[in-house]
């Protein structure tokens, strides 16, 4: 479940009852303090539609393909963050009814 604040109340918000899952979603400010104060935490990369193979993919807080954009929470994708690889891929059985896939550059396992 994904809970999408309004633009007043942009906030991660604790997944679907997943303890340690938080989701960030049009909220560029708090995912970037949840990385720097998270560096050996898990990212979830989600396509907002759910129609892609590939998502969702799980990332090292630190990896490089996660700071390539000057968008991170908004447009096509939204964040997933926990402190184990564990939480990440029970949020997203419960989400996405998907595996989780995990990055090939920054193994996150």
């Amino acid at each position: 479940r994904v809970v999408r604040p309004d633009q007043r109340q942009r906030r991660a918000t604790q997944d679907g009852g997943v303890m340690g899952a938080l989701t960030f979603d049009n909220n560029e400010t708090g995912f970037l303090d949840w990385m720097a104060a998270n560096p050996d935490g898990f990212v979830a990369n989600r396509d907002r539609r759910g129609t892609s193979k590939y998502y969702p993919m799980a990332h090292r807080a630190s990896c490089k393909a996660l700071h390539t954009r000057d968008n991170y929470t908004t447009n096509d994708y939204y964040k997933v963050c926990a402190y184990t690889v564990a939480d990440l891929a029970q949020w997203a059985a419960t989400d996405s009814h998907r595996k989780l896939r995990h990055c090939k550059l920054c193994r996150p396992e």
